[in-house]
Parts: C-alpha cells; sequence; structure tokens
C-alpha cells in the first residue's frame, strides 16, 4: 500500500514525470532487496573528541583533521543533518558560527563574517572534490540535502591551496558515502512542504572489491513565496503611478496580478551526481539543470523574470603514495555552463533575454613530501583556461538590441597558471609552524562586444566595442600558521592569510563597453582580503567542548555593482570602491548534558566598517545568535529545537557622489538607499521518528520559522528600486518527508 501511495505522490504533478521516472525505475530495484534491520550509529556514540577527528581534505589537499589543518573549520556530518532536522542547504549554512542567510526574492545569498554582496562567488564550491564553476549553486539552486553526507567549511582565505574566489574559505559538499558497504548504505525519500514544494531523491551505493560507486539523483520544485510587494516598500502608492513618472524615476504602475509575488518566484531543479573510483583513480560526473524564477532590478510582469541554468562538470583524479614519505595526486577538470535570463518586468509586453555559454579547463597536480618525521612539504601547480564565454541576448527597452558579446574574443582565452608550496614544521610533537605561499599570474585577453547585430542600420550606427585585458604581473599570496597542542584537549591556532579575487570576464565587458565610450579610463582591479585570526579549541571532557575565534579582516579594492536610469535606459557597471574593516569574535559550545539530551550554542559578534566613507558595513548584522536543544527518546523520536537571533542589518550605500546643478562634486554621496532592516529572532522545531518495527523507515516533520515572525533582509543594488524597506525573507514553512533506508 505505501508503494502505491509513493507512486500516486509522484505522478500528482505533471511537470515531475520525466525525472522521476528514473527514480521510479530504481525504486523497483530497491525493493527488490532484502532489507537491512540493524540499528543505526547514534551520533550520541560519538564525543566531541572523536568528532574533531573526522577527516578533512578541503583544508589541504589531503586528509587533515580539524585539530591539525591551519585554518578555522566546522565539520556538518549526516547525523547531525537528521538529528537536527536541517531540510536544505541553507538551513545548514545558516547554522554554522560567521554564516548568515538573506535572501534576494528568489537569490540566495549569503554573508561571511560581516560581509556579504549579491554575487555568491567569494568562497569555493565543491562537490565531492570538484570544483564547481556554477556560481549560482548557492544563488538559485541548492544541492537536495537528502544527499548530504558530510560538509567541511573552512573559514579564512584559502588562496593559497585555491587561487581565485577563495576569499573567505572554501565549501566542501560531500556525497559519496565514506563506506559503500556499511548498513543502511542506500536511501530513498519523499518530501512534501508550503507553497507546494515537492522534492522526490534516491541516494545508490554499492561497492566491489576495489571498484566503489555512488549516484544521487533529486528533483525539487515548488511554487515558491506568496506575499505582496506592499509590506517591502516604502511608499506601496508609487504602484499606482506612471512609469519612471513618481520621484526619482521610480513609479510602477503595476497591475493587481504583479502586487504580489505569486507564482513569480517557481522553481523546478534537477540533480544529478555520479561518483566512483578503482584503486588510484576517482572520477565525479555533476549535473544540474534549474528553472527558477526572481525578481531582477524591478518587479516581474506578465509570466516574471525566469532563470534557466544547465552545468554540467567532470573530473578525473588519480592518487598515490610511494611510500611513507612520497605521495602525489593529479586532477583535471571540465565545466561547461549554460544560463538563460528570460526578462518580464516593469510594465506589461517588457520582454528580453540574455544567453551565456562559457566553458573552462583546470588541471592540477600536488606532491606531498615528508622528508624527516618532523617536516611536511606540500608543491602544487595549476593551470586554468576558461576558453569560452559568449553572451548573447535582446532587450530593446532596456536600450540593448540584438547584442552580441564575444566576451572572449575568437581564439583568445582567459588563463591563469599558479604553482605554490607549503612548509610544516614540528618542532616538538606539540607544536607545528607552518607557512605557504602562492605565486599566480593571469594572462590578457581581447574582449568584442556588438551591439544591434543584424539590424537593418548603417553600420555608423551600430555600437561595437573592442578592447584587450593586458596580462596581469604575477603576485605572491601568503598564508602562516603557528598551532599549538597543550595536551590532545587544548588546541590554539594563530593564522594568516591573504587572497585575491580577481573581476571576471563579465566585469571586464563592462569595463571596455565604459572606457570605449569615455567614461574611465581603466580597468577594475582585483578585491583583496587579508585575515588574522586567534582560535581555540578546548575539550573538557567526552561530553563538552567550545571554540572561539578572534578574527581581523581587512578587505581592499571591494567591486560593487552600480546601475542606475539614465534617459530611459537602464545601465549597470561596475566599480571598485572601499576599504572595509571587520573585527568579530566567535564562539560554539556543545554538551551533552544527559545521555539523550544535547544542547549546543554559538555566538558571533562582529564590527565592520567602512573606513573609506566613515559608515557601518552594509549587510552586517552585529550579533548573531544560536541556540540549539536536542532530545532523544529511545533512538525511536527525535526533537530538536533551534532558536536563531540576527541584529538589524544596514542597506546598500551607494558611493555615487553628488553633484551640484552645475554639475560639480559636492563631496557628498547618495549613501544608504533604504531602511535598515530591524533584528529578528526565529525558532524551528523538528520531529523525526524512527519506527521500531519498520526500522528502515523514517519520518520527518519539520516548521521553521514556528511563530512567522516577519523576516526583512536589506536591499540589494538589483531591488534597492523599489522594495526600499527590505526584502521578504521566509515566513512559517512546514516540511514532511518520508524516507526508506536500505
Amino acid at each position: 500500500m505505501l508503494f502505491h501511495s509513493i507512486l500516486y505522490l509522484m505522478f500528482q504533478t505533471y511537470h515531475v514525470r520525466k525525472h522521476n521516472l528514473v527514480i521510479i525505475i530504481l525504486l523497483f530495484l530497491l525493493f527488490s532487496n532484502s532489507a537491512i534491520s540493524q540499528t543505526e550509529d547514534s551520533l550520541y556514540s560519538l564525543s566531541f573528541e572523536d568528532l574533531i577527528k573526522i577527516p578533512i581534505v578541503a583544508a589541504g589537499k589531503q586528509e587533515q583533521t580539524i585539530a591539525e589543518i591551519p585554518a578555522s573549520a566546522v565539520v556538518i556530518t549526516r547525523k547531525e543533518i537528521e538529528h537536527w532536522g536541517y531540510h536544505d542547504l541553507r538551513t545548514i549554512l545558516n547554522n554554522i558560527p560567521g554564516y548568515y542567510a538573506m535572501s534576494n526574492l528568489g537569490i540566495d545569498i549569503y554573508g561571511v563574517r560581516g560581509y556579504a554582496k549579491g554575487k555568491g562567488n567569494n568562497f569555493i564550491i565543491m562537490v565531492n572534490g570538484t570544483k564547481i564553476m556554477d556560481e549560482n549553486i548557492l544563488k538559485f539552486y541548492q544541492i537536495p540535502v537528502e544527499s548530504i553526507e558530510k560538509i567541511e567549511v573552512i573559514r579564512g582565505p584559502m588562496a593559497v591551496m585555491y587561487t581565485n574566489n577563495a576569499f573567505f574559505g572554501v565549501i566542501n559538499i560531500i556525497t559519496e558515502k565514506e563506506d559503500a558497504l556499511k548498513d543502511y548504505n542506500n536511501n530513498v525519500n519523499f518530501s512534501y512542504g508550503t507553497w507546494n514544494t515537492l522534492n522526490s531523491a534516491i541516494k545508490l551505493s554499492a561497492q566491489q572489491k576495489d571498484l566503489k560507486l555512488n549516484l544521487d539523483i533529486a528533483y525539487i520544485q515548488s511554487d515558491g513565496l506568496d506575499a505582496p510587494l506592499a509590506s517591502m516598500m516604502k511608499r506601496p502608492e508609487k504602484m499606482n503611478e506612471p512609469l519612471f513618472g513618481g520621484p526619482d524615476n521610480d513609479g510602477l504602475n503595476l497591475p493587481d496580478y504583479a502586487r504580489r509575488t505569486k507564482n513569480f518566484l517557481n522553481k523546478n531543479n534537477f540533480f544529478l551526481n555520479l561518483t566512483g573510483g578503482y584503486r588510484g583513480f576517482t572520477f565525479n560526473v555533476f549535473y544540474d539543470e534549474a528553472k527558477n524564477k526572481h525578481y531582477y532590478y524591478y518587479p516581474s510582469i506578465d509570466e516574471g523574470s525566469e532563470f534557466i541554468s544547465r552545468n554540467m562538470t567532470t573530473q578525473l583524479a588519480y592518487e598515490h603514495s610511494f611510500s611513507d614519505k612520497y605521495s602525489f595526486s593529479v586532477k583535471s577538470r571540465y565545466s561547461r555552463y549554460y544560463r538563460h535570463y528570460a526578462y518580464h518586468l516593469l510594465f506589461e509586453g517588457f520582454a528580453g533575454y540574455d544567453i551565456y555559454n562559457i566553458a573552462e579547463f583546470e588541471s592540477e597536480a600536488n606532491f606531498f613530501w615528508k622528508p624527516v618525521k618532523p617536516l611536511d612539504i606540500t608543491l602544487g601547480v595549476q593551470y586554468e583556461n576558461m576558453f569560452e564565454n559568449l553572451n548573447e541576448g535582446d532587450v530593446p527597452s532596456a536600450g540593448a538590441q540584438n547584442m552580441y558579446f564575444q566576451i572572449l574574443k575568437s581564439g583568445d582565452q582567459a588563463v591563469v597558471g599558479s604553482g605554490f608550496t607549503q612548509i610544516s614544521y614540528k618542532p616538538i610533537d606539540k607544536l607545528d609552524l607552518l607557512a605557504g605561499v602562492r605565486f599566480e599570474k593571469s594572462y590578457g585577453y581581447g574582449v568584442d562586444l556588438e551591439f544591434d547585430k543584424g539590424l537593418s542600420i548603417p553600420d555608423s550606427l551600430k555600437r561595437h566595442y573592442k578592447g584587450y585585458y593586458p596580462t596581469q604581473n604575477v603576485i605572491a599570496l601568503p598564508r602562516a600558521a603557528v598551532i599549538y597542542n597543550f595536551n590532545n584537549h587544548n588546541i590554539l591556532k594563530i593564522l594568516y592569510g591573504q587572497a585575491l579575487k580577481r573581476p571576471d570576464v563579465s566585469v571586464i565587458s563592462d569595463d571596455v563597453s565604459d572606457i570605449s565610450k569615455g567614461e574611465k579610463n581603466s580597468f577594475s582591479q582585483a578585491e583583496f582580503i587579508e585575515t588574522y585570526e586567534l582560535n581555540y579549541f578546548s575539550f573538557i571532557s567526552r561530553k563538552f567542548s567550545f571554540n572561539v575565534s578572534f578574527y581581523l579582516n581587512n578587505l581592499k579594492n571591494l567591486l560593487v555593482e552600480r546601475n542606475e536610469i539614465v534617459n530611459d535606459i537602464l545601465r549597470a557597471w561596475w566599480t571598485n570602491t572601499g576599504y572595509m574593516r571587520t573585527k568579530g569574535l566567535e564562539v560554539s559550545i556543545k554538551s551533552i548534558l544527559l545521555e539523550d539530551f544535547i544542547i549546543n550554542f554559538s555566538g558571533t559578534f562582529q564590527n565592520s566598517k567602512d573606513i573609506s566613507f566613515n559608515t557601518d558595513g552594509s549587510y552586517s548584522p552585529k550579533l548573531i545568535l544560536n541556540l540549539k536543544a536536542h532530545y532523544n527518546l529511545k533512538d525511536a523520536y527525535i526533537i530538536s529545537v533551534i532558536g536563531y537571533y540576527t541584529s538589524s542589518m544596514k542597506p546598500y550605500f551607494d558611493t555615487k557622489p553628488v553633484f551640484d546643478n552645475n554639475g560639480n562634486p559636492t563631496g557628498e554621496y547618495i549613501g544608504r538607499t533604504a531602511d535598515d532592516v530591524p533584528a529578528y529572532t526565529t525558532i524551528d522545531f523538528n520531529f523525526r521518528w524512527q519506527a521500531e518495527y519498520l526500522k528502515n523507515f523514517y519520518f520527518n516533520a519539520n516548521i521553521s520559522n514556528l511563530f512567522d515572525q516577519q523576516i526583512l533582509y536589506p536591499t540589494f543594488p538589483r531591488n534597492n528600486a523599489w522594495a526600499d524597506r527590505g526584502t521578504l525573507g521566509y515566513g512559517r514553512q512546514f516540511y514532511f518527508t518520508l524516507g526508506y533506508k536500505f
């Protein structure tokens, strides 16, 4: 009967049939196997001392423990995901000290240690050790939590090991099983929640001698948030004013159906990840397909603005250990990314599109050498090559007609070559001294931007911009650490690191356009960060531990996106601005008070200042508190409660200067573009049931934001033209999951 009910649920929605067909076939395979009835390992069977010994590979490209790595790290295990009731990747990251999730109406955004911006590419995203090129993995699409076995979050600059984008660290999402022969190794589940959110997922793992395979397939769809736009606006009457006719040209004149978010935030996502290994060889095939609606600059209209993406990444790697002293690893990655923006906004009949095709290849080799017992040396070389980046589109209402951007000129490639070394020396068993440096060079490439392509107008009226981004000088990025292990229960880390975030080719293409029009005479610079950190672990007993970090971040040359309407044409561009400094304190306490009762607490205090403009940092809450309680009753019923507090945040600070009537600068700036958003407190409740007589089945019920607290997030440049009170976060949500392990 249960099997028939599952099939019925899967076919209720027409749009999911093509993907669920695969899952149905796999279900027949599932029920043809005999179920394993042994009990799972309990979260309580591991002490905190054991948890800190869980191997991590993201920090040093080889297995290390939290106590050994020269970075601040957090590991989230499968058991923690289940027992705390995390129902998506967003809720997991929101529970990591230093991270805080925000929403920009269909776009998820993450702040890290007091800094955030609309583009989510300030940290490296990896799946099973494979770098994912698509930054939208976190913005628009989230890897289903049912597929996740472990998450390694390495905080702080990791440029020495991972080069560009490792600004705030690395997130390695691991879906493959460590032991493919373990009990309850396969899993199928179905979830239903608020806004008709439907999720179906399956995990299959197998091992035969030296061959190991792991397959994850999932499909998610949701109608999305349904809320009035008026709640995000200081002046809702703007919706009645003619377009560009209100104060500051912000009139909207929206029809009634466009005054709510209903039908404008739908989501449809498909995910597939196949990993495998044979002896020293491993491979990873990652594919995701997203079809999501979101708000882009202005409110949606007609059928809404839609983002379609397809991301395919494959990686082949090989590791070999010659002896206890020598080992090496090599890997090669190929990624191809397609995205399609369809714009329907501002007024009925407005339509446009942007299509991007991007492809890149990356290869690296790492050599690990232990010449003598106290000395570890890591050497590495890396080669990155983006050999295709095409953009075509047509947005005539915004003044961009039949545009064709060969962002990478035909035959050109955006190439970066780098080499690094890292040396770890232990003069005594308790002390580890570490130093590393990466040398990196990026090579120039041509940019070719053509507007009005194909139109029957004189060539003299067509806009065609060409430019060349020059080869950059070699840069050196250092890191250093001192790790002192007092007595295996108290560990002190003193850390320092630097990182750069190079402007990507889309930013350079905007620069070429502006330079050609004489609006500026230089290219955007790389963003820079340096971090000083003091990190201390203490394991007072097997049932009590705490971790505290003091850090100082200096951020320079930050790239900021601006947009404005000039002569009824929407113009967007990037600029380097500001010097930001963040001082922070992170505290995390874990305790098992009774055999079946756990309480965890974490708190983050941070103070971000924009030094250049003598103002508080945008998107930076000064205080974040997280209190979690968890009770396990007879290993059959698990109840958890999570309380979350975030203090108020300030919105975007526009650094554009103000001019007087004669065109002279006044010395003032546009400043804040919207109101501060208030502090909020939410409570999440989770109940998990593992039947004694049906040990393979489990049921999970989750209620997030139990008391339906209104949440407002500060506006970003892409929506501050109208959402000047802030953008709505998620209200109360229900999420129910039925699963079967075999």
